[in-house]
């Protein structure tokens, strides 16, 4: 087992017999092309992952909606996932993803169906009245991972924020670090992602309780959305529930403490040597259940 944070080193391991696998190693600027020189190889598959930023609340202009509202209408998610990621991700305007059992799926970010060009007009309308303009741009620093992926993913947002007048310093840590620091709140905003341990929204909605202290970054507290998630802990009519989780992820999305991007998929390599592997949602792929098939190497 090597843990590494560089995917293009870890890559050419891989490809020299040094691996065996590789599991959420694969660069997107590399992603066509191993797609076509090692299809065997190449396993990507849908993934229970949100991937999002979000915002110290705490941390002034950010606790002004309409600040935060203008950084999420200026990204152009799709963008993110054709053209950067390239992996199949799915533009994210809800944060739990759409493939969870019983889950209407309902909930979304208000301006999914307006044009970028549109957004882009509300971003700067919303930064006006917030005051900041071109005269005065809103300067802020944007807290990431040093991966290969998290660094391009943060090039593309610190461009797409320029076209609205927003000016991001990006700041790479490694992924400890970076996540030790959003533990302290002490980030203004933050790239984040989250993979559920069980297939139930709850798993995904718990982040944003005020209760959930550690893990609620943004340190955000609603007493509407607390009142729902703590209604659905004693709602035994699956349905019923599932439509208070959703009036509840409205309420965040609404409140814009985060800001969902995409959806993920797995990003493995896997040697035809690796006998037992299957691709699922979350990833797991125990021991137990795999061997080596060295023979493989020769078919």
């Amino acid at each position: 087992y090597y843990p590494t944070q560089d995917s293009s080193a870890a890559i050419k391991r891989f490809r020299g017999g040094e691996f065996d696998l590789l599991t959420d190693t694969m660069p997107p600027q590399q992603v066509d092309w191993l797609k076509r020189t090692m299809p065997r190889e190449v396993h990507l598959s849908p993934y229970m992952l949100s991937q999002y930023f979000q915002f110290n609340l705490k941390a002034k202009p950010f606790d002004d909606l309409r600040v935060r509202t203008a950084l999420s209408l200026a990204i152009d998610r799709e963008i993110i996932c054709n053209k950067v990621m390239r992996g199949g991700e799915t533009a994210a305007y809800a944060f739990v993803p759409p493939t969870l059992p019983g889950y209407p799926g309902k909930a979304q970010l208000r301006f999914k169906s307006m044009a970028m060009p549109a957004r882009a007009t509300e971003a700067r309308r919303l930064l006006a009245e917030a005051g900041f303009g071109p005269n005065n741009p809103l300067a802020f620093e944007f807290n990431t991972m040093n991966t290969t992926e998290s660094k391009i993913v943060a090039v593309a947002f610190q461009e797409m924020w320029r076209q609205v007048g927003l000016r991001a310093h990006i700041i790479p840590s490694e992924s400890q670090v970076h996540y030790a620091l959003l533990r302290k709140h002490d980030f203004s905003v933050g790239w984040s992602g989250w993979i559920a341990d069980y297939r139930d929204a709850k798993d995904y909605l718990f982040l944003m309780q005020s209760s959930t202290t550690d893990l609620n970054y943004s340190s955000y507290a609603s007493p509407r959305y607390d009142a729902l998630m703590d209604k659905s802990d004693v709602t035994a009519d699956p349905q019923r529930r599932f439509t208070i989780l959703q009036q509840a992820e409205q309420t965040v999305l609404d409140d814009a403490a985060i800001v969902p991007i995409f959806f993920g998929v797995t990003r493995n390599l896997v040697t035809p040597q690796v006998k037992g592997w299957v691709d699922n949602p979350i990833n797991f792929h125990r021991s137990r259940w795999l061997s080596l098939d060295r023979k493989a190497a020769l078919v």
